[in-house]
């Protein structure tokens, strides 16, 4: 008798491991849904694109004068206290630092009402979420693999519009259209 041990499972009689990925082909009606959706996704990204520049440039119209304005307002209080200069320049520049607080004050209440910086946030972040789309719609036509891919693409979309509750200006879609 040998010392060698017989093993306990046949390895010849194991099935071979089916890949785990499954193959799965895309229609022709299918790749044309997915081109269409592409270029749509394109056109959506760059609208919601520019509409973010357009929000952060108006958001900065209010926001770095008022900057600007508190900072002077804020040496002028202080030199309207210095023994250094007279009480008529004190008088002058107490009046000053007044009227600065109330124009900085209307163009932060302006700010918070127009909302521009959250309009600019929320506009970059679907032009992002409208890139991953695009990405994924790529990759899925050059290796189709997710034989759902289509319902999910919908839902994503709804999603990502439904999340950005600020209509792009006017100007910018008709300037895609334009172009």
């Amino acid at each position: 008798m040998s010392d060698i041990k017989q093993p306990l499972i046949d390895v010849n009689s194991i099935a071979p491991q089916q890949d785990e990925k499954q193959v799965y082909n895309l229609n022709d009606k299918h790749m044309g849904l997915l081109k269409e959706s592409s270029a749509r996704l394109k056109e959506l990204k760059w609208v919601h694109s520019r509409s973010a520049q357009y929000y952060d440039k108006m958001h900065n119209l209010f926001v770095i004068p008022t900057i600007l304005i508190t900072s002077i307002s804020g040496m002028a209080s202080f030199l309207s206290t210095s023994s250094v200069i007279t009480e008529d320049t004190k008088t002058v520049f107490g009046i000053g630092v007044g009227v600065m607080a109330s124009v900085s004050s209307l163009l932060q209440s302006m700010s918070s009402a127009y909302k521009y910086g959250t309009k600019a946030e929320m506009h970059r972040t679907a032009a992002e979420e409208y890139n991953k789309l695009i990405v994924k719609i790529s990759f899925e036509m050059a290796d189709p693999n997710e034989p759902k891919f289509i319902e999910n693409l919908e839902s994503k979309l709804l999603e990502v519009q439904s999340n950005c509750k600020y209509f792009p200006p006017q100007n910018i879609c008709d300037k895609y259209e334009a172009d």
